[in-house]
C-alpha cells in the first residue's frame, strides 16, 4: 500500500511508495530538514543506539546551513540538514 502525508505549505510532508527497490548505500541521498542545529545533533546522537551509524558528522556547508550523513538500520543512506542554528 502507499501512504500520502499532507502537510500544510510550511510544513514537511512527504509518502511512502511500496517498491521493488532494494535498500542501498550506493543510490541516491535523501536530504530531511532537521530545522536546528539541536535537532541535527540530537538526530546524529541517537543513531548509534538506534542501529545506525554517522557516515558524515555536522560539517558546514557555509551559509547554505549545515549537513550530517547517517546509515539507517536497512542500510539506507539518510542526510540531514538544517539552514540555521
Amino acid at each position: 500500500p502507499n501512504a500520502v502525508f499532507p502537510a500544510d505549505q510550511d510544513a514537511v510532508g512527504g509518502a511512502i511508495v511500496k517498491t521493488e527497490a532494494r535498500p542501498s548505500k550506493d543510490g541516491s541521498i535523501l536530504y530531511l530538514n532537521a530545522r536546528s542545529i539541536a535537532n541535527l545533533d540530537a538526530a546524529l546522537a541517537k543513531t548509534p543506539a538506534a542501529g545506525g551509524s554517522v557516515v558524515m558528522p555536522k560539517t558546514s556547508i557555509g551559509p547554505m546551513g549545515w549537513i550530517a550523513v547517517i546509515d539507517d538500520t536497512e542500510g539506507n543512506r539518510v542526510g540531514l540538514h538544517c539552514e540555521t542554528e
